[in-house]
């Protein structure tokens, strides 16, 4: 066999598992050394990784051989001299191919790391020493000394965050549904009602508005919110059957009135509404009376 081997064709036989690491080292000629011989362990590290995983398809398979084909041009010196120092890339895109094969069998891709806020904190402080404003800004400073020079330090973390998103993105339902909850303005909490999409998370800060806010607007906003979007999820009907009972605006218990099913009105809902006030009660239950005389027609 001449200087010009058919190197394609021995890449496919390593990878298809058509050769072994001895008959590596016969095609690659009389050359030897420790790099031949870096090589042939390659070859028995890719043989041995686990038999009982299955094949690859022919895309992965296609997809794996471009970027070993890719990573050897790019690492290919431009005047080679001789045939095993060619193969040092060869060899490093095996190794390489060998892991990533190993760990990524079974399409299970490894999960990313994921930042907490103490290291995106971090690294905000970090910024600062060169020059850049941190987007940080802390309050509410609780520290004590501990063990050696070490400190406990306590603080709140703010930083301004503006987002364009769609109204279902996870981040957009967690900060409106958030807000909702805990924001001290008025504003803002008639605003997050407004805007909120649909999703769990933002379906239990409504019931929770809906049942606890200290303002009515609030409470009968968010309360529209639940009738409009899905009122027969169980979890909406039993919010309902508490406005019913305790809910001190005469408008929010006619509107929850309305709303429940037929399954969650019975006598023990009217005997409840007749022991209520009856400046309050009389028209929610009146109202009740209504819903089940025409449930029983």
């Amino acid at each position: 066999m001449d200087d010009s081997k058919n190197y394609d064709s021995l890449i496919d036989a390593l990878f298809e598992g058509k050769t072994s690491a001895d008959e590596a080292a016969r095609l690659l000629g009389e050359t030897g050394g420790e790099e031949l011989e870096e090589l042939a362990e390659i070859v028995e590290t890719l043989a041995r990784i686990d038999p009982e995983l299955s094949t690859p398809t022919d895309e992965e398979f296609r997809g794996a051989r471009h970027q070993v084909m890719t990573q050897i041009r790019e690492s290919q010196a431009p005047a080679a001299t001789g045939r095993v120092s060619w193969w040092l890339p060869i060899a490093a895109a095996l190794a390489a191919f060998a892991v990533g094969m190993t760990l990524g069998r079974g399409n299970t891709p490894a999960a990313p790391a994921l930042l907490t806020l103490t290291d995106l904190v971090n690294q905000g402080a970090l910024e600062t020493r060169v020059g850049a404003e941190n987007p940080f800004r802390y309050s509410n400073l609780r520290v004590r000394e501990v063990a050696g020079d070490q400190l406990a330090v306590r603080v709140d973390v703010e930083a301004e965050l503006e987002v364009v998103r769609p109204r279902d993105d996870v981040l957009v339902a967690d900060i409106l549904a958030s807000s909702m909850l805990h924001d001290d303005s008025l504003g803002s909490r008639l605003k997050a009602v407004r805007h909120v999409g649909s999703n769990p998370r933002v379906q239990r800060a409504l019931m929770s508005a809906a049942l606890n806010d200290p303002d009515m607007s609030v409470r009968l906003k968010a309360l529209q919110r639940l009738v409009a979007e899905d009122v027969t999820l169980p979890e909406t009907q039993e919010t309902l059957l508490v406005i019913v009972a305790q809910e001190e605006s005469v408008a929010m218990r006619l509107m929850a009135i309305e709303a429940l099913q037929d399954d969650y009105l019975g006598a023990d809902l009217l005997e409840t509404l007749d022991n209520t006030d009856p400046d309050d009660g009389s028209a929610v239950l009146w109202s009740a009376q209504q819903r089940l005389e025409r449930r029983s027609l």
